[in-house]
């Protein structure tokens, strides 16, 4: 999970380039895939891998280019544990 921490920012989004079917914008640039805005106290949630524990290309990610301000963000890192 990733968790905005500041906004006022101008780019800076997370870009998903794999993900979606549209286009989104990117560090002003308009690009295919998703984006998710820097908003302070939103979150990005999603997965790395499937439960079969391969990889979703899907969740490819980076960062967009900060255009002003400052991009301030945690990340939260959650693990699944088989249990048998």
């Amino acid at each position: 999970m990733l968790m905005y921490l500041s906004d006022n920012v101008e780019g800076g989004e997370t870009y998903f380039p794999m993900a979606g079917s549209g286009e989104c914008s990117c560090g002003g640039k308009t690009v295919k895939g998703l984006s998710v805005k820097a908003i302070k106290g939103n979150a990005v949630l999603f997965w790395s891998m499937g439960l079969d524990g391969k990889s979703d290309p899907d969740s490819v990610h980076g960062g967009c280019e900060v255009l002003s301000g400052e991009k301030w963000s945690a990340t939260k890192w959650m693990r699944q544990s088989s249990h048998n």
